[in-house]
């Protein structure tokens, strides 16, 4: 039994599939169910992202790390490759991330509490490295509440609350992950809450709530648009 549970995702393969509850995570053979290892985590509220193969799995939790693990074959168990923890504002939280089915890249997001107000950002990892971000995009209004990853970790879609009341900025991000640049955005009235890309990262799917997900209201929208990859 998952207690508090939260959300799942499968690998690429199909024959994994990453669990998070509200205070662990959960990694299951999807094929007969046997439980391959389970760890605490503090105070998770996003999907672990989990590369194509099931080896690589990162998680974010509300105490503000971005963790990831690395499956050993020798010993049947992830072990920690790093942590990166968000220290921005009065606290911070890692709201979401996002891993290419190849496992080389990791995208994750944030929630910043200010003293004026909400802040967020997107923060870009190799995950082979040593938890250093390779470059951080912020200011992006509010919550980053999804990111999804081509399979090669060349482009990245980060979806957001956006900034309230004014809605100015972007609920829809696209990222040259090689350098960090905002190839495409786009601004609604509203807030995004999910997004995914296609396989080879030349389209992106998103959608959420037509009014700010702070604001009173429903209805939604949803965007389909196409990633020139120059």
């Amino acid at each position: 039994e998952i207690v508090n549970w939260a959300c799942a995702n499968f690998s690429s393969s199909g024959e994994v599939v990453a669990i998070t509850g509200r205070n662990h995570l959960y990694v299951f053979n999807s094929i007969d169910g046997t439980l391959i290892w389970d760890h605490f985590l503090d105070n998770t509220e996003s999907p672990p992202a989990i590369s194509g193969d099931g080896k690589v799995i990162a998680t974010a939790d509300n105490g503000g790390f971005v963790q990831t693990w690395h499956f050993d074959s020798t010993i049947n168990e992830y072990f920690l490759l790093w942590q990166y923890r968000i220290l921005v504002g009065t606290s911070s939280w890692a709201s979401s991330v996002g891993i290419s089915a190849d496992g080389k890249t990791i995208l994750a997001g944030s929630l910043i509490f200010l003293s004026s107000g909400n802040d967020g950002s997107v923060i870009c990892f190799d995950t082979y490295g040593d938890g250093t971000p390779k470059w951080i995009y912020s200011g992006v209004g509010d919550l980053v509440d999804n990111i999804s990853v081509s399979d090669d970790g060349r482009v990245a879609a980060a979806v957001t609350w956006g900034d309230y009341p004014a809605h100015t900025k972007p609920d829809l991000l696209v990222f040259d992950v090689a350098t960090g640049q905002v190839t495409f955005s786009v601004i609604t009235p509203g807030s995004f809450c999910t997004c995914d890309l296609s396989p080879d990262g030349k389209r992106v799917i998103a959608g959420g709530k037509a009014v700010h997900a702070r604001e009173f209201g429903n209805g939604g929208r949803i965007y389909l648009c196409d990633v020139q990859l120059g």
